[in-house]
């Protein structure tokens, strides 16, 4: 009643509050009506509403037949909508209409060819969208039936915003919901979810959305509320989410059988969490709880028919006693009735029954007989056969999911009567084999599901070596699932063109490409369409003067430890040679062995062993060759217990202390990983750079690291290794100068005396021994310093201070890049950094040692713009320029 008075308010001539009844304009026309109003409600921004037109859409098989999706056309002139751009009535009167202040918000209404508004979006707001604003287009909705969907992009929306958009959600006919790029710091996107509406598919792309978020909006799609029946698809993509948050939507899935597509591709999910969702698809035992909660609704629906049947029957009699009274009726109509009513056979109370089913109808649930067995003394549901799209990828799974996969389908085909469940999986930039027994019985299984079924039309990605090349050049391939629905016609084309593309990419050799470095050239032997399976192929990178560089094997299925060995003999004639590289291999303990027998016989000093995980994880036998100064393990599962190992060798006085980069993203890294690596970095004075993004890291495992690069007090058993590594400078610098003595006199003992000048006796005995004694002590004494050299620690005397009893030394200052982007950091990381990056400011005095150069923390849960954030950014810019300025200074030779 409250939105009818306000829209009739809107539309009666004498409630306008302008001098002219026609200047005001009517919500039907939301390019003039929206302008206006939020003049009305003093709106602290200019509005511009842009109108634009969007053609029907139009199957291309028809027209173009090489064709295979659907597109929408944009049409710049049209007889019917012409694009124009509406602005406040303030602003108008001004005459100035400048579209580049920050002052403004862009809106874009699109009609179809028929004229009627179909979608608002609302893209880049460089200003806080107003709530007043949200509350505008709400008064419009109602006007507005063909409006299905809305669309805010990049930047600018808050709470008050987002909470009036799932308001309006409730009273207009929107079905689609995309709010991407748009972080709210509260997170509170269940709100959208928390009325009854038409909402069915919602996209909550790249909003840093965790796991308390997802918990959150996993509840609003439990069974019994408003969303759980009609939400069709759910897009969760490039957000922060672990196993936490997919084990409640795997819970959700145990009871909600409306969702079609779920898309959780590019968070922080492993093996644990896919598992928690595909248990949810097969047969699972019913818990306590939920055969409880069965019971429940189970009595609600009969308290509810109960209450329903009262109602008609008693509606039925009052009407059957008004016939009596009133006495209307004659005689033979009063006989015919009776003589329908006699054919029928119904009397009142099978009428309300019927009208009661017809109301409410059947009863309908999640866990009905025909859903559960009883299998030993346990209930089972069937599974959730709803789900038919499930997007994965890139996360951190492996060859456990795949399998986990497999088992699924499997089940849902074999066990089950109805072609139901999945028929869409996508794996893609997973830790997962290029091609095994599980992932080939996947493709054929979904391949069989798309021939045999006309209905269902989906698009399948593979799972094979050729798998990126297909991606690349499929660019009609859409990963929206609910885009493929309403594509129907194109997708069998798609796949058959996908199919003919692999062909054709085994086939074809690839051509040459050029590496990194633009001066490298890269040269490969890639098999033909008749090499066998075994073939393994080898990448050598040569430089602009034709030598070897580096060794790149990269997607074998096994690389054969025959092969390394071969090239341990190799190596050693190959003096340029520098890195080596096996990329999304399998590979085992043996071959990270004879890698290590290949570094220590060569001259290679980068590793990179990226997206090739090891069961036994022995990837610390790498820095026992001491001459690796680059590592990289990215994707290889390693844990904190891994981390741990390889922290341990980068202590002082080990044999990899002197590694310089240290790449361990995309990993399963916790607090208790990062702080074995800031207890390296105590002693460590080597590691430039350190990269642990995509993580499990906290603000807790990060404040330990940026503890390390600033003033910390030593430990007593820090105290007496520096002692230790003293005494031993001492006793080495010792040996080496009597070991000179030694050699010196038993030369001159072995030798013949040289002939002298006669001297006097006097002099002889004044002048020959001191000198000889000073003349072989000092020759000794220098050949010590010079093979030594000086003492060197990270607790030597100009590193540490005393302050109230206590040593303390002066931090890390030899790290300078340091990457946590994409972990579960928050503002509490952001203060220790800035107070890191205040006091390297303060004792940076040599300059060898800069501090701090570079850090990234994007992807994190952090404010967009704060006081410190632009205190570090403002730094750390200008000491890198001060860096390169120096570097130039000493390129040039200036002191």
């Amino acid at each position: 009643m409250n939105r009818e008075n306000e829209t009739k308010q809107l539309t009666e001539p004498k409630r306008v509050s302008v001098k002219s009844a026609s200047a005001a304009p009517k919500p039907l026309d939301f390019d003039a009506f929206i302008p206006w109003i939020c003049d009305e409600f003093a709106v602290p921004c200019e509005i511009y509403v842009t109108r634009k037109l969007q053609a029907d859409y139009i199957s291309t098989t028809v027209a173009n037949p090489r064709s295979t999706s659907k597109s929408l056309t944009l049409h710049a002139d049209s007889n019917k909508v012409d694009e124009k751009v509406y602005k406040s009535t303030s602003q108008k009167s001004n005459g100035n209409f400048n579209k580049f202040t920050n002052s403004f918000i862009s809106i874009n209404a699109w009609y179809d060819t028929k004229g009627r508004l179909v979608e608002i979006t609302i893209i880049g707001s460089p200003i806080e969208i107003p709530r007043k604003l949200i509350i505008a287009i709400s008064l419009c909705v109602p006007f507005h039936p063909s409006l299905s969907k809305i669309t805010i992009r990049k930047r600018g929306l808050r709470l008050p915003a987002l909470y009036e958009v799932g308001k309006l959600l409730a009273h207009s006919n929107i079905t689609e919901v995309f709010i991407e790029d748009c972080y709210v710091p509260e997170g509170s996107y269940d709100l959208l979810l928390e009325r009854a509406c038409n909402l069915k598919h919602l996209s909550l792309r790249r909003l840093y959305i965790n796991d308390a978020i997802c918990i959150r909006i996993a509840k609003r799609l439990d069974v019994g509320e408003p969303a759980s029946k009609t939400l069709l698809t759910l897009d969760l993509a490039f957000n922060t989410i672990t196993d936490v948050g997919a084990k409640a939507c795997g819970e959700t899935l145990r009871t909600n059988r409306c969702l079609v597509h779920l898309n959780l591709c590019s968070n922080k999910i492993t093996d644990i969490g896919a598992d928690c969702i595909l248990n949810s698809l097969i047969m699972f035992p019913l818990t306590i709880e939920e055969v409880r909660s069965a019971k429940i609704r189970r009595f609600e629906y009969f308290i509810k028919k109960i209450a329903t049947f009262n109602k008609n029957e008693q509606l039925l009699i009052s009407r059957r006693e008004e016939e009596k009274i009133s006495g209307s009726e004659s005689k033979e109509r009063k006989k015919n009735k009776k003589q329908s009513l006699n054919k029928t056979g119904q009397t009142i109370t099978q009428l309300a029954e019927k009208l009661t089913l017809e109301e409410i109808g059947d009863f309908v649930d999640v866990f009905d007989s025909s859903q559960i067995h009883y299998i030993n003394k346990v209930l089972h549901c069937n599974g959730n056969l709803r789900l038919t799209s499930l997007n994965l990828a890139y996360n951190n799974l492996t060859y456990i999911t795949v399998r986990k996969v497999y088992n699924t389908l499997l089940f849902q085909r074999n066990n089950l009567d109805k072609l139901e469940g999945l028929v869409r999986v996508v794996l893609d930039g997973n830790n997962v084999p290029n091609d095994c027994r599980e992932i080939e019985g996947i493709n054929n299984i979904l391949s069989k599901i798309i021939s045999d079924i006309d209905t269902k039309q989906v698009y399948l990605q593979d799972q094979l070596v050729c798998n990126t090349t297909q991606l690349k050049s499929g660019k009609n391939a859409k990963n929206d699932f609910y885009k493929a629905l309403k594509q129907q016609e194109g997708v069998k084309r798609r796949i058959s063109m996908a199919l003919s593309t692999k062909r054709e990419i085994a086939s074809t050799p690839e051509p040459v490409q050029q590496d990194d470095v633009g001066s490298s050239i890269e040269t490969a032997t890639q098999p033909s369409s008749t090499t066998s399976i075994n073939t393994v192929t080898i990448y050598s990178v040569y430089d602009t003067y034709n030598c070897l560089t580096e060794i790149r094997l990269e997607r074998l299925k096994n690389v054969p430890r025959v092969l390394l060995q071969v090239m341990r003999y190799l190596v050693p004639y190959y003096k340029n040679l520098t890195r080596i590289s096996i990329i999304n291999s399998k590979i085992d303990a043996a071959i990270i062995h004879e890698i290590s027998n290949i570094v220590r016989v060569s001259t290679i000093t980068q590793v990179h062993l990226d997206r090739t995980p090891v069961n036994e994880a022995n990837y610390a036998i790498l820095l026992d060759t001491s001459v690796i100064k680059s590592l990289s393990l990215t994707r290889c599962n390693i844990n904190d217990d891994v981390c741990e190992i390889i922290a341990s060798k980068l202590h002082m006085s080990t044999v990899g202390e002197k590694l310089s980069l240290l790449n361990l993203s995309s990993n399963h890294i916790t607090d208790l990983g990062a702080k074995s690596l800031a207890a390296a970095l105590r002693t460590n004075r080597y590691l430039r750079y350190i990269n642990i993004s995509d993580n499990h890291i906290t603000d807790d495992g990060a404040v330990s690291i940026l503890n390390v690069l600033m003033e910390f007090p030593l430990t007593d058993f820090e105290v007496l290794h520096k002692k230790e590594r003293y005494f031993t400078y001492l006793r080495n610098k010792q040996s080496l100068y009597l070991k000179y003595l030694e050699r010196r006199s038993s030369a001159e003992i072995s030798s013949k005396p040289p002939k002298r000048k006669k001297i006097s006796a006097r002099k002889e005995k004044e002048t020959q021994q001191p000198s000889m004694l000073n003349d072989d002590s000092m020759r000794a004494k220098l050949l010590a310093e010079q093979i030594l050299g000086p003492f060197v620690d990270p607790f030597q005397a100009d590193c540490i201070k005393r302050t109230d009893d206590h040593l303390y030394c002066i931090g890390n200052l030899a790290l300078s890049h340091l990457n946590m982007s994409y972990n579960n950091l928050s503002f509490i990381m952001v203060k220790a950094l800035k107070d890191v990056v205040t006091y390297q400011k303060g004792i940076r005095k040599v300059r060898t040692h800069n501090g701090l150069i570079k850090v990234v923390v994007d992807g994190n849960n952090l404010p967009i713009q704060c006081e410190e954030m632009n205190f570090i950014n403002d730094l750390l810019g200008r000491k890198n320029l001060e860096f390169v300025r120096l570097s130039r200074g000493f390129s040039r030779g200036m002191p």
